[in-house]
């Protein structure tokens, strides 16, 4: 455990080879398609210093965020994060004139310096990849996404599950098992999910640091999930969930988390291993839930739908 009251005593080389053993991570896994090993092993002896954006991907990595590392970097750095950001932003409303300004300007106003950044490319093409993907154009998005993961895992390497992956490597990812699912490659796009889920839950620490990110992957997962690994299965993996988002009070997808628990413990009760008053209540649940958050549509489907079953009338 990291000794918190020593950190003031340390340099950032220092933090990140703690964080880094702490998790368990090896120089090779952490430096892996960012920088050298060397490079990296020179970071944490002090003897290099980092560009704020290889520290934001480092950082990311180990899951943490940089905290004041800005303080230390240049204002030509300064400026390309801020670009950085605002074409994120813009991402995320959908807008898509004003993402496409951003992107040219960039490319302009930084030429080379972008094109021989592994990081800015990477980067770059997971905006462009989006903009793509928001106008339709799913065969561009899909080129670009997959241009992009492979500066996270060279091409025919299976090791996703495992490697050492940030919060935008992670939505990379996640992104582009949309654009598979979304182009009729299933199966692609579900064995994609299966191995992030794997990545991001193989320690809790992970899970709740990305749990937004986790819920979403899960729910959309969770049907393959409940045939080829069965409900009990799901149903421990979706109860695990939940119980961290209680202790950490989020309710990152909390309806359709709800409404996975109880489609598992209809199959178990189906299969006489559960209860049918537990598994009533469960749907009842997801029902309130699904209301609370005007989501009326799912609400309705689930009353109609032990009304019909179950004849159930105790919903209102």
């Amino acid at each position: 455990m990291i000794d918190w009251e020593e950190q003031q005593q340390w340099t950032v080389g220092d933090i990140i080879r703690k964080m880094r053993e702490e998790a368990k991570i090896g120089l090779e896994q952490l430096s892996r398609r960012l920088c050298s090993v060397a490079t990296l092993s020179r970071i944490e002896a002090g003897e290099r210093e980092m560009d704020l954006l290889l520290a934001w991907r480092i950082f990311q990595r180990l899951g943490y965020k940089i905290d004041k590392y800005e303080l230390y970097a240049t204002e030509q750095e300064l400026q390309q994060w801020e670009q950085r950001r605002q074409m994120e932003t813009l991402a995320a409303k959908g807008d898509t004139k004003n993402l496409a300004f951003a992107i040219k300007d960039y490319r302009k106003q930084w030429g080379e310096k972008v094109e021989e950044n592994p990081l800015q490319r990477q980067f770059l093409k997971y905006m462009q990849g989006l903009l793509c993907m928001q106008e339709g154009y799913f065969q561009e998005a899909k080129e670009l996404l997959e241009s992009a993961t492979e500066e996270i895992i060279p091409k025919g390497e299976q090791t996703v599950g495992n490697a050492a992956l940030g919060e935008m490597e992670l939505e990379i990812l996640n992104v582009l098992s949309d654009i598979y699912e979304h182009m009729g490659e299933a199966e692609k796009s579900e064995k994609l999910r299966e191995v992030l889920l794997e990545n991001i839950g193989r320690e809790k620490k992970r899970v709740t640091i990305y749990l937004e990110l986790y819920t979403e992957l899960f729910c959309k997962h969770a049907r393959n999930m409940m045939e080829t690994k069965g409900s009990a299965r799901t149903l421990k993996a979706a109860e695990e969930c939940l119980k961290i988002m209680q202790e950490e009070k989020k309710t990152c997808h909390w309806p359709q988390m709800l409404h996975i628990q109880a489609k598992c413990l209809e199959a178990l009760f189906l299969k006489e291993r559960e209860e049918k008053e537990v598994m009533l209540k469960s749907w009842q649940k997801a029902y309130y839930i699904y209301r609370l958050y005007e989501k009326q549509e799912q609400a309705e489907k689930i009353r109609k739908y032990l009304e019909d079953t179950y004849q159930w009338d105790c919903i209102i």
